[in-house]
């Protein structure tokens, strides 16, 4: 986009930011997107970003809370929603697939959600990556054990036990889907779900 700057009240700026961001660093990653790309894009200068943002760091945070809220609306949300009606199989197999089909409609979004989990990545991105595995947790455990979920007995002890794996799952599948995989032959997606549920019936 580029050329002429465009104008708006401080809300259309930071979401034209936020959404040129966005689309830069799911193609680039954090490391090779630039501001100035990002100012092009969204038809303000440099100094805008720094202004409402401060800093590239700071920005990439926004843009990954923003595409972290958007999964759990528009991927898990429903599902969570009636996860006290079905079984546990049923819950953990309908979380993953539908992670799974977001992402392959959303691909590149797996490379800011996976921003900070390599060894050599910027510090403060991988806290905040860490932070991000965190939070996922605590909100996969209270919609899962929330108002609607069993809170005591073997149900909860299943939950408790599978929750990690169920993150350690959609995080492989999110570097495979990535690293496009799955288009080069070397990565089946639904047999590692098939995998990942057999083993749930073990627990």
């Amino acid at each position: 986009m580029g050329g002429r700057k465009k104008i708006g009240n401080d809300e259309e700026i930071k979401e034209r930011i936020l959404t040129a961001a966005e689309r830069i660093f799911g193609e680039k990653g954090y490391e090779d997107a630039k501001v100035v790309e990002i100012s092009k894009e969204a038809g303000v200068s440099a100094k805008v970003i720094y202004k409402y943002f401060g800093s590239k760091k700071n920005l990439f945070f926004s843009v990954r809370e923003l595409v972290a809220n958007r999964l759990i609306n528009e991927a898990f949300s429903r599902i969570l929603k009636d996860i006290s009606k079905k079984d546990l199989i049923t819950q953990m197999e309908d979380l993953a697939l539908s992670f799974r089909n977001y992402l392959l409609k959303n691909r590149s979004l797996a490379r800011i959600l996976l921003e900070g989990s390599s060894e050599d990545s910027d510090p403060d991105i991988k806290e905040n990556y860490r932070d991000l595995k965190k939070v996922s947790m605590q909100y996969f455990v209270q919609e899962c054990f929330g108002s609607g979920g069993e809170k005591n007995g073997q149900n909860h002890r299943q939950k408790e036990n599978i929750l990690p794996f169920l993150l350690s799952i959609l995080t492989i599948m999110a570097l495979a889907l990535l690293l496009n995989l799955d288009r080069k032959g070397g990565f089946d997606s639904k047999f590692l779900i098939e995998r990942f549920i057999e083993f749930v019936k073990t627990i």
